[in-house]
């Protein structure tokens, strides 16, 4: 995608850091800000743009460490990041602000309503990994397993930056050909998502696999807060064949007053193809507020 002085900004952190972020959706809109999944970038921010732009939303999506334009934080934890966040949004004259985040950015969207719950209007988990203490056995050996072996965890990081420098045209055939049928005519009808798809997986690995690297090793560390603590309202979405269908069951059990919508036939990534209806779920929190 053509990236632009909106979508490709820069902020220098207190500690002398570069963080990267981008912005979609209506400029002057009620702020909302997108964390990606993992690896990821601010640009998948980009698959939400006409919605928020039908809302009045100005969406913010934000590198962490390692990503996109923002420098590495070696050692860094979830909540490091909220401190990022709130720097990010003293800069930007910023007060109250909804969250959304999928996969990988699950956990920094319930931090930041956590952390900063007066100033959190309202939260949206997609397809979010959920706290340590909720993971399978399965999950867990796989996790620590790579965590053991970062040599095999680097090839496949490796393996990963040249599938999408390669055919792009291959990686929408792919894509396409896991859609479900319920979503298949939105997914063949908007190839500009599928783009934005591609590209923020590519602006992921602009300075290699440390923030992936970095991540892998987080992700199996407790988060430093508990979700039953969250007073902001919040909502869950997942795919009723994604593999973290008991996260986000697990989350919404402990979240007082979450909400959950499980769309049964979407696999991990099939939030692509319900852009309109993810925001709505989030503007019915960000009301609730």
């Amino acid at each position: 995608m053509s990236l632009t002085d909106r979508t490709a900004q820069t902020f220098t952190l207190p500690d002398g850091r570069t963080l990267g972020f981008g912005e979609w959706g209506d400029a002057g809109g009620r702020p909302v800000l997108f964390f990606h999944g993992t690896p990821g970038s601010r640009i998948l921010t980009a698959v939400f743009d006409e919605p928020a732009r039908a809302h009045g939303l100005r969406l913010i999506g934000v590198d962490r460490p390692g990503y996109g334009l923002s420098d590495i934080h070696e050692g860094r934890s979830v909540l490091d990041f909220v401190g990022d966040v709130g720097a990010l949004l003293e800069s930007l004259a910023i007060d109250g602000f909804g969250v959304m985040g999928a996969s990988g950015g699950g956990p920094y969207v319930l931090a930041c309503a956590h952390h900063l719950a007066e100033r959190v209007q309202g939260a949206l988990v997609m397809c979010g990994i959920g706290p340590p203490e909720c993971w399978d056995p399965a999950l867990r050996a796989a996790l620590e397993q790579s965590r053991a072996d970062p040599a095999a965890s680097e090839a496949q990081l490796q393996q990963a930056v040249a599938s999408v420098a390669a055919d792009r045209s291959l990686i929408v055939q792919s894509i396409l050909q896991n859609v479900p049928s319920t979503m298949k005519a939105v997914a063949e009808s908007n190839p500009a998502l599928i783009e934005a798809y591609i590209d923020h997986t590519a602006e992921a690995f602009r300075h290699g696999t440390a923030g992936t690297t970095l991540e892998q090793r987080l992700i199996p560390e407790p988060w430093g807060f508990d979700i039953a603590d969250i007073g902001v309202p919040v909502a869950i979405w997942c795919g009723g064949q994604d593999v973290l269908l008991p996260h986000a069951r697990w989350m919404a059990d402990r979240i007082p007053g979450a909400t959950i919508r499980v769309d049964e036939e979407a696999g991990h990534i099939d939030g692509l193809w319900l852009g309109p209806e993810l925001v709505d779920l989030l503007l019915e929190r960000m009301g609730a507020a």
